[in-house]
């Protein structure tokens, strides 16, 4: 009888200790603790804001702030830039006041390429340094961001960062990211036609980067034929005498990758003259 008891009792044991050794939470498990940051509200947690700064109305310790600390809000109306070679992208910042800030807001541009760390090569941001800021008010700022053409011969992904302080309130940091093409494109825009001043870049010098790709486009409606000329190691558009050459719609690549490095020529529209081209000189 005692032996029939004894075997009960371990019938009863044998399962309860089997789910402990294959993962199963016992009574004395110690649960994962709440990560500050990861977009999730957690235990001990009243807030996350997928970020760790303080002054957003979410804390460092993703604990909710006071609506009535005064604090700065930045943001952007770009998600996202895309730029290529020689031209100008324009960002609208726009910093809004919370629960009462007002003051001087100043402003600090950064454009970093992402891969190295370092600041884009020869490209520029110009934004005002400082921007005065009313109570619940909001005030907008223009930026500018300028891709030279000779700035890479890779593309690169970058970010643009806008650093903004002030008195009495945290830093907030807007990042708006950066796609710079290695892309110099001279577009032949509709009634460019056969006058040659009036084609892209005519007369103009330009270094680029040995890596660019140099695109020609046929955006103009208004004759026939825009074929690219080009010497000097660039290599010139071909069949030239063929009617279906660069018609409207077309466009020619010229990747400077496979043109001998330090090479200078003129490149513009073999159809209407040397006026129309513009040189241009590897780097």
């Amino acid at each position: 009888m005692r032996s029939l008891l004894l075997a009960f009792i371990a019938a009863i044991a044998v399962p309860a200790c089997t789910e402990d050794i294959t993962g199963g939470k016992g009574p004395g498990d110690d649960q994962q603790g709440a990560v500050c940051g990861n977009g999730v509200v957690e235990s001990g947690e009243t807030c996350d804001d997928s970020n760790t700064v303080s002054g957003d109305g979410c804390s460092s310790t993703c604990q909710t702030e006071s609506s009535g600390t005064p604090r700065i809000v930045g943001t952007s109306d770009q998600l996202n830039v895309a730029a290529d070679l020689n031209t100008t992208s324009t960002v609208t910042l726009t910093i809004t006041s919370q629960a009462g800030f007002a003051g001087t807001v100043n402003i600090a541009a950064t454009l970093t390429d992402t891969t190295t760390s370092a600041a884009v090569p020869k490209a520029t941001v110009m934004v005002a340094a400082t921007a005065d800021v009313a109570a619940n008010g909001t005030a907008m700022v223009p930026i500018m961001i300028t891709v030279p053409p000779d700035t890479t011969g890779a593309a690169i992904t970058a970010n643009l960062k806008l650093a903004l302080t002030a008195t009495g309130v945290s830093e907030e940091d807007v990042t708006v990211p950066v796609a710079i093409s290695n892309v110099f494109i001279v577009d032949y825009a509709n009634n460019t036609g056969a006058t040659a001043a009036n084609h892209k870049f005519a007369g103009m010098s330009f270094n680029i980067v040995r890596g660019a790709i140099l695109r020609f486009k046929n955006d103009d409606a208004s004759v026939t034929q825009h074929v690219i000329h080009a010497d000097g190691g660039f290599p010139h558009q071909d069949p030239r005498d063929q009617p279906t050459t660069q018609v409207n719609g077309d466009t020619y690549d010229i990747p400077t990758i496979a043109v001998p490095p330090g090479s200078s020529g003129t490149i513009g529209c073999h159809t209407h003259g040397a006026a129309s081209y513009g040189a241009y000189t590897l780097i």
